[in-house]
């Protein structure tokens, strides 16, 4: 059997990249917009193999990189009025990344994620984050955002 060693070394290369993206999910939550930034950039210059972009507008900051598969993949993450990022939100083309990228963020054990309802899952009361997926199976998307309920709110959402 012959092995195509270039495509194999890039195969690997992309796989390596995807999982070390995968712990992106929620760490930057609370960050400042200049932390998240610099974060960024400097990860960014790591994985030059995915063609890395970085990006700052008035409302988000983007990580845009190529995909296991070659199709686009961004992490956007929005600021609140006193540049504390509270949102992440991550659009891939590609549904295997996607499944990665979530898989991972819901494995993060310090989060404790339960799932509440078809499309949502809930962090632990401390952490105070919330995933919603789409209902469209379609739609490669999902955003960790920061939420600020209260104990009597997140006991409703848990379901005690």
């Amino acid at each position: 059997m012959c092995l195509n060693k270039p495509s194999m070394t890039r195969n690997i290369t992309l796989y390596f990249l995807l999982f070390s993206l995968q712990g992106f999910s929620q760490t930057y939550i609370n960050k400042s917009r200049a932390q998240v930034k610099k974060d960024l950039v400097a990860y960014a210059a790591t994985i030059k193999e995915s063609n890395p972009a970085v990006s700052d507008a008035d409302s988000a900051i983007v990580l845009s990189i190529k995909g296991t598969d070659g199709s686009p993949v961004k992490f956007i993450y929005k600021f609140d009025t006193a540049g504390k990022c509270q949102s992440e939100k991550v659009v891939s083309l590609c549904e295997t990344c996607y499944t990665s990228f979530l898989e991972k963020a819901l494995l993060t054990s310090q989060y404790e994620w339960k799932k509440i309802n078809g499309n949502q899952y809930i962090s632990n009361f401390a952490s105070r984050m919330l995933i919603e997926i789409p209902a469209d199976k379609n739609d490669f998307t999902f955003i960790v955002l920061r939420t600020d309920w209260n104990k009597e709110m997140y006991d409703l959402l848990k379901g005690q």
